[in-house]
């Protein structure tokens, strides 16, 4: 008669360290986003300063032939709202730009999570917790 042996004991092990394996592989790629690098926050840069260079050329060709362009030309057409200091780029004044709006969660009445404009025509973003992007 043949004697079969179980391997019921090696099928748990195997799992065990398949788990122990995908936790730890897990926690590279979570820390790693996350973590130090921050891709996240790189990633949000990025766009935030594609978004700044939109700003900037549409603001650049926003008036090619008219009167020299300026923060208070700007605010007069309706395109910023001064706001807390800040010179905050209206809803309208996307549409005026041509550029499309919502590429980043803007919320215009706040005077946060906002592209504005300083005196010199420069473009920042503030985000919700209030960081300035330059």
């Amino acid at each position: 008669m043949k004697r079969y042996e179980r391997n019921s004991g090696i099928a748990l092990i195997t799992l065990i360290i398949t788990i122990v394996i995908l936790i730890i592989i897990s926690g590279v790629v979570i820390g790693s986003t996350l973590g130090e690098d921050k891709t996240v926050d790189k990633t949000l840069e990025t766009r935030i300063d594609v978004t700044k260079r939109e700003i900037t050329k549409a603001i650049g060709l926003y008036d090619l032939y008219g009167e020299e362009l300026s923060i208070s030309k700007l605010e007069a057409d309706g395109i910023v709202n001064s706001v807390n200091g800040h010179y905050i780029l209206t809803k309208d004044g996307y549409n005026k730009l041509g550029l499309e709006l919502g590429k980043i969660g803007i919320g215009f009445e706040s005077g946060k999570d906002v592209f504005c404009i300083d005196s010199n025509l420069s473009v920042y973003y503030i985000d919700a917790d209030g960081k300035i992007y330059h």
